[in-house]
This record gives structure tokens, C-alpha cells and sequence, in this order.
């Protein structure tokens, strides 16, 4: 090992060893390290939830975990909001038990396979494909399948969620579609 590579792992490391969590940024050209820093009292709330806590080991650039809200209605469970400057945000979910499908077909889907999760799951985009419907429900929505591991269910949902069940009215615009699968595929179990 090169002093530069021993200096560059240490770098890496430190983050750890101060309990953050890492995340890798991918901008196209390099990979860097960076760190999501979470309030001591919300490390504390995600802890008590003796639950599977999976959060993306990616977010894009600009983004940053700003809340965390512990659900209790329905079974105990999480959601963990990302946004940036210019009010694109996203949540990362974590429920005992699922709320069900939204049942509409929307007008995208992108296959996902996760390392954590396997195959057989989709990001779904866009407005219903039923015209109908579309008059009904005309904003575009983004959400992955629940995603099963042990007694819990994960996925990434968008803007309209976020406004809708989470009561956060400053979601304005989702990620993209190909932005929101890699979230998905870096999901990592952080127990």
C-alpha cells in the first residue's frame, strides 16, 4: 500500500469511526465519498424502531437527509426525506406493514435489480396510462414496489407522496426516473 492509497483509506474511514454514514456520489466522471450526517436524536428515533433500517448508500449530488419521521399509525415504521436546494426531494420507506398498492398503471416503468432486494421489483413514473384516471389524478407520481426483507417493506417514493401522506408541502419535483433507480440499487442495510 502507497502512503497516498493508507492517507486516502484513512480519509474514507474517519467518517466511520465517528458513527456517519457514508455515501458514495457518482457524478459521471469519478467517485467520491461523502458523508450524510444525521442528528444524534435522529440516529436515536431510527434506533428505537428495532427494525431493518435501509437507506441508499447513493443520493445525488446536492441532496441531503433533512428529516426523518417515525411512523406509528399502521404499524411502526420510517420515512426518511431527501431534498435539495431547488425543492426536488424523494423518501426512502421502511413499514411493518404495507399500505397496499396504488393499483394505477402508470405510464413508466424501469426494471430494478437490487443487490440488497434481488430482481422481480419496478420504479414506477408518470401519470396513469388510463385516461380517465389521468383527468383524475393528472400529477406525475414516482414510486418503487415494496420491497420485502423480513417482517418490513422499503421503497423510494417521490414529490407526490411526500406532499400527500407525509405532509411535506416544499416537494415540488421528483428525481429522475434513472436517478431514482440508482438510489434504489445502492440500498444498504445501515444496523
Amino acid at each position: 500500500m502507497t502512503l497516498e492509497t493508507a492517507i486516502m483509506t484513512i480519509k474514507f474511514l474517519w467518517p466511520l469511526v465517528l458513527g456517519l454514514s457514508i455515501v458514495i456520489i457518482d457524478n459521471g466522471q469519478y467517485l467520491r465519498a461523502e458523508t450524510v450526517t444525521l442528528k444524534e436524536s435522529q440516529r436515536q428515533q431510527l434506533r428505537s424502531l428495532d427494525a431493518k433500517i435501509i437507506l441508499p448508500n447513493y443520493i445525488p449530488p446536492g441532496f441531503q437527509a433533512s428529516e426523518i419521521k417515525i411512523l406509528t399509525e399502521e404499524g411502526k415504521g420510517y420515512a426518511v426525506l431527501f431534498e435539495n436546494a431547488e425543492n426536488s426531494c424523494f423518501l426512502v420507506e421502511g413499514i411493518e406493514n404495507t399500505r397496499g398498492d396504488d393499483g394505477l398503471e402508470l405510464e413508466g416503468t424501469l426494471a430494478l435489480n437490487s443487490p440488497l432486494f434481488g430482481e422481480g421489483y419496478w420504479l414506477n413514473y408518470g401519470t396513469p396510462k388510463n385516461s380517465e384516471l389521468r383527468q383524475q389524478f393528472p400529477e406525475p407520481d414516482l414510486y418503487s414496489d415494496w420491497m420485502k426483507m423480513g417482517e418490513y417493506f422499503y421503497r423510494l417514493s417521490g414529490a407526490l407522496i411526500a406532499r400527500e401522506e407525509y405532509d411535506y408541502p416544499n416537494c415540488r419535483q421528483d428525481i429522475s426516473p434513472s436517478e431514482a433507480v440508482k438510489i434504489i440499487e445502492s440500498f444498504g442495510d445501515n444496523n
